[in-house]
């Protein structure tokens, strides 16, 4: 688990296709990316260069077309999925914040942010100062 946190994630040659034919669209060409643990990361672009793309891929929501990703010294993608629970590695070890379409109405922004580590079996103590922690970082 140390070696996981010192490594972050690696992007290798991350592909995305939609269709196929004439019609094809290449939404990630190619794309190579590390980040490290702790590290904060911007994605800037116009519409359509593949922003939120890249992040379904790297959150398991879509499939690569091809490429590798590797978070900690796990590889999780290879051409395929390398991960047989999918819904598991979202989970326990990939997280997001999402914008306000996606928040659930009735709870307040920090238990928002708890909320998946709760469901996931964290105490919920822990879950919500860890919340706050990590929306203070964004303050």
């Amino acid at each position: 688990m140390a070696d996981q946190k010192k490594r972050g994630i690696t992007i290798e040659a991350l592909r995305k296709r939609y269709g196929s034919g004439e019609t094809a669209v290449d939404a990630l060409k190619g794309v190579d990316m590390a980040v490290s643990p702790g590290e904060v990361v911007g994605l800037i672009g116009p519409s359509g260069s593949g922003k939120s793309t890249l992040l379904k891929c790297l959150g398991a929501v879509i499939e690569p077309t091809n490429g590798r990703m590797i978070l900690g010294d796990e590889v999780i993608y290879d051409g395929k999925w390398k991960i047989k629970d999918l819904r598991a590695l979202r989970r326990d070890r990939i997280g997001f914040i999402f914008q306000a379409p996606y928040l659930i109405p009735f709870l307040d922004v920090t238990d928002n942010v708890a909320l998946l580590p709760m469901l996931a079996g964290h105490p919920d103590g822990e879950s919500r100062k860890r919340a706050r922690e990590l929306l203070e970082a964004l303050d």
